[in-house]
Formats: C-alpha cells, sequence, structure tokens
C-alpha cells in the first residue's frame, strides 16, 4: 500500500509547519502548537530524569 517508502523523522515533521496559506492566525496557532508540545515533551523528560535519580 505505501510502496516501501521510509516515513519522514519525527524531528523533520516538528520543523515544518502546516500549510497555513499565509494567514497570520493559523501560523501563530501552529507556533503555539510546537511550543506547547515542546514543552510537554520536556516536562515529561524532566519527570523522569528526576524520578531515576531517586
Amino acid at each position: 500500500m505505501y510502496g516501501g517508502k521510509p516515513t519522514v523523522p519525527l524531528v523533520g515533521g516538528a520543523i515544518l509547519l502546516p500549510n497555513t496559506g499565509g494567514n497570520t492566525i493559523l501560523t501563530i496557532v501552529a507556533y503555539v502548537g510546537l511550543v506547547v508540545g515542546g514543552a510537554i515533551l520536556l516536562s515529561s523528560l524532566v519527570r523522569m530524569v528526576a524520578k531515576k535519580a531517586q
């Protein structure tokens, strides 16, 4: 079905914004979504490291 093509790395998807069509509001929402997602990942990582350090 997919022809055996390799998938795009997740990091590459995080760098590229969705096609917002030049709409300023959608661009802001996309950036905010990336920042919030990064904060969630970072806080989860910090929590895991702190748990292992105990």
